[in-house]
């Protein structure tokens, strides 16, 4: 990885400290991005963001093992060191609790930037927001088409050609139709 690229990322991230206050503090935890093991081999590289990061959330397990698998073209038991993880929201409570609009919009406008260097850094082939519309419209992200899919609400494109693809939050109710449509949003864009 490119060492440039990490140093801005963790400036980033000192900054996103730097505008909580103390006293706050010890009531938030914090993540970056997390890379599987195999994740920098992959000629094709599937990135996975959420709103905030309950990954711990193992309904969407299922799915996204199922995708990347197809995604890869291979069957694989370790499927999650070939993903990388990520949030739009770097902050939020200890106590799972539901993130307050107020931190919520006190982390947006740095958030909007570590995001747009995590793609960067990462160099995904793939995105796939598990935001809803509603979770990334105003991080100003290249969303080209908005979709009335039941599961795919946006796709769009980086400056480097990466497929971004926004689903709709409550996606956990279609498991088969969400993988199916993921699927093909990646076989059909731009042929």
């Amino acid at each position: 990885m490119n060492q440039q690229k990490i140093e801005k990322l963790n400036a980033l991230y000192e900054k996103l400290a730097d505008l909580i206050p103390e006293e706050q503090l010890e009531n938030l935890v914090g993540k970056g991005y997390a890379a599987g093991k195999q994740y920098a081999n992959n000629e094709k590289r599937l990135m996975v963001v959420g709103k905030t990061f309950a990954f711990e959330d193992t309904e969407f397990w299922g799915p996204l093992k199922h995708i990347t698998e197809h995604f890869l073209g291979q069957h694989n038991p370790e499927w999650m060191e070939n993903v990388a993880w990520t949030s739009l929201y770097k902050l939020t409570s200890k106590d799972g609790q539901k993130m307050s609009r107020e931190l919520m919009d006190l982390q947006k406008d740095l958030c909007k930037e570590i995001i747009n260097a995590e793609i960067d850094l990462l160099e995904p082939t793939h995105v796939l927001f598990l935001t809803g519309w509603t979770g990334i419209w105003d991080f100003d992200l290249p969303i080209v088409s908005l979709l009335k899919g039941e599961t795919l609400e946006g796709i769009g494109e980086t400056d480097s050609g990466a497929l971004l693809m926004v689903t709709r939050s409550n996606v956990r109710q279609l498991e088969g139709k969400f993988v199916h449509d993921v699927m093909e949003c990646i076989e059909n864009y731009k042929k």
